[in-house]
């Protein structure tokens, strides 16, 4: 009984893949038919790849054939060849003329018979990304056969396909000129679509050029690899049709080689662009094994080529690779690597695009725009996102690497401050101990040279005697006076407690009461302290011009102004002195001077004319060094 049920349940599809089928009708109103859906064609699987047309019209092998209602239009990866039959009629008075599409463009060999079903003539139309274009009688990025059929004719078609790889039997009838009209746009649109790609690859060598990121380099790389699956996936075909017409092993073999590289290259951009090894080790190593994974079945497949076996595993790899990826995203997403968010909506954009496409071939989605170029949209997307991960992670390596060196410069002010600090507080040190050295040894010692002078008997000298007594007496006295001087203001108290504008007029006031030029000091008033380091050496400064003015000037005015001016200080010094003599040009103080200004960061003008005197202009920045000049 169970038997009988099952066979009952079994009869219904067997009729139904025996049964006849009504030919596909051609009218003025045809213009687009896909038969495969609505059941109008039958297959044969030919596991022997020996039948021939005379052995699949018999009646033997007629009866083997399956309406295709039971079997949708991908067979996967199958070694065998496969029939197929339907019948077509020509039923109308206007010139009109369709075409057969088999337009899954990766089948080795396509074989068109048409045969009239009234006069018994065939008709043999070879085709397939294997054979020449010259052999086709239309040239174009997909299997298309011109039906010439007559009016009120019915012919029956058969197609045979074989070949390795995957077997897709989308299938089309389409009037002649809508044929060529889609065929056009596709090749507009697979034209701007390489163009756009081969610009962005250019674009992202000349960046790595530039910049030297690895990012760039490995991104374009993984576009190259992909730009050659594109070429030889489809894309019109470019590499069979144009670029190896007439090489074999590229023809069968340069997708896989291609696909794996893509993979590669792809799996390295990947693992670079989103700092697995900082952010995600674990998937790091993930994708290390990817790639030698890739390598390994690269080698292999140039071993072995054709190999199915290599090919499941490429497509295996493809979709593991996928699995990997996301998560990998995700988690340096999670971890604060902020680009990962466009690396996830790039594979997530090509994963649509590329889902898409496969129900398309599943006959699950209808053929539209949208369908036939999902993986160029979908790779759009993908490249447009890539581009905008790329940009985030140069933007914020820029920004990481600018606060990196406003770290270091801060730590180098903070060290050069420290040095400075350390650097006058030897300076002082040591002008106080020679200020004291000055005081109590020279002083003491000019000391008891006057008393010693001051004990001869004037009265015994003779005239020319009593000249060298007082000539001597008077040195003596301006030798003291000079000592005194220079160890009291080398670093004066009134310096270091009220400031500069307290210490020089002081300073003024002590060369007035002890020297012959009259100095005159200038210093508005309120006026702001200065930076401890900025007041010692305008005070060394003003020391050193001070000291030139009372040796070589022969002046008998010299005028001091200090000045405030928003963030600058200027200081002021001239006298009616001779001028300056050019043999002291390059005199150790000068230099000095010199250095002194550029330690502040300032600039020193230095103008003199013969028997009017010269004029010190120096200005340097209150907060700190800005830039450092001198002119003579």
């Amino acid at each position: 009984m169970i038997r009988i049920c099952l066979l009952l349940l079994l009869v219904p599809g067997w009729l139904a893949g025996q049964a006849p089928m009504d030919p596909i009708v051609l009218d003025d109103n045809t213009r687009r038919i896909y038969p495969w859906r609505k059941g109008q064609i039958a297959y044969l699987e030919d596991t022997s790849h020996q039948l021939t047309l005379q052995q699949v019209r018999s009646p033997d092998h007629a009866q083997q054939f399956v309406n295709s209602r039971q079997h949708r239009p991908n067979f996967g990866f199958s070694s065998s060849s496969f029939w197929l039959r339907f019948q077509v009629r020509h039923q109308t008075t206007r010139p009109l003329q369709w075409v057969v599409d088999c337009y899954y463009p990766l089948l080795d060999s396509v074989d068109c018979y048409q045969i009239n079903e009234h006069t018994g003539a065939v008709m043999t139309k070879p085709g397939g990304r294997m054979r020449l274009s010259r052999l086709r009688d239309i040239d174009a990025h997909e299997h298309a056969f011109p039906l010439e059929i007559a009016p009120d004719q019915t012919y029956t078609i058969y197609l045979r396909i074989a070949g390795n790889g995957a077997k897709v039997f989308n299938l089309a009838i389409l009037e002649t000129h809508t044929f060529y009209t889609n065929y056009q746009k596709e090749t507009w649109i697979w034209g701007i679509s390489l163009g756009f790609l081969l610009c962005v690859i250019l674009l992202q060598f000349t960046f790595f050029a530039v910049t030297r990121s690895r990012d760039f380099l490995f991104y374009a790389l993984y576009l190259v690899a992909f730009l050659a699956v594109e070429i030889t996936r489809g894309n019109g075909l470019i590499g069979d049709r144009y670029l190896w017409p007439n090489q074999q092993f590229l023809k069968q073999n340069g997708l896989v080689l291609a696909a794996l590289l893509a993979i590669f290259f792809g799996l390295l951009f990947y693992a670079n662009g989103l700092r697995l090894r900082i952010y995600a080790p674990n998937w790091a190593r993930a994708l290390l094994l990817g790639k030698l994974v890739a390598l390994g079945l690269i080698t292999g497949y140039l071993i072995s080529p054709g190999s199915q076996n290599i090919i499941l595993l490429t497509v295996g790899l493809g979709v593991a690779t996928n699995l990997l990826i996301v998560p990998a995203c995700l988690t340096s997403l999670r971890r604060g690597y902020s680009p990962a968010r466009f690396y996830l909506l790039a594979t997530v954009s090509f994963l649509m695009g590329l889902a898409a496409t496969v129900l398309w071939l599943l006959e699950v989605l209808p053929k539209n725009f949208i369908t036939n170029n999902a993986i160029n949209l979908g790779s759009a997307f993908e490249q447009l996102f890539f581009a905008l991960a790329i940009a985030d992670d140069y933007r914020r390596t820029r920004h990481q690497r600018e606060q990196s060196q406003g770290e270091l410069i801060l730590a180098l002010q903070s060290k050069n401050a420290e040095i400075s600090a350390a650097l006058l507080q030897g300076q002082t040190l040591e002008r106080k101990r020679v200020a004291a050295d000055l005081h109590d040894t020279l002083g003491s010692t000019l000391s008891s040279l006057r008393w010693a002078l001051e004990a001869i008997d004037k009265t015994k000298l003779t005239p020319a005697e009593q000249a060298v007594y007082v000539t001597l007496d008077q040195q003596l006295n301006q030798a003291y006076t000079d000592v005194r001087l220079l160890s009291h203001n080398l670093l004066p108290d009134e310096l270091a407690k009220q400031g500069l504008s307290v210490a020089l007029p002081i300073l003024i006031n002590k060369l007035n009461r002890n020297t012959s030029v009259r100095f005159v000091v200038s210093i508005p008033d309120p006026y702001q302290r200065l930076a401890r380091q900025t007041e010692f050496e305008l005070y060394s400064i003003c020391l050193e011009l001070f000291n030139n003015i009372l040796k070589h000037a022969n002046a008998t005015e010299a005028c001091l102004t200090l000045t405030q001016s928003g963030d600058m200080i200027y200081l002021t010094l001239g006298d009616n002195g001779t001028g300056l003599n050019e043999k002291r040009e390059a005199g150790q103080g000068l230099t000095n001077i010199a250095a002194r200004v550029e330690a502040l960061g300032g600039s020193w003008l230095m103008e003199s004319l013969p028997n009017k005197g010269v004029t010190h202009r120096i200005s340097v920045p209150i907060n700190g060094p800005i830039h450092a000049s001198s002119q003579i």
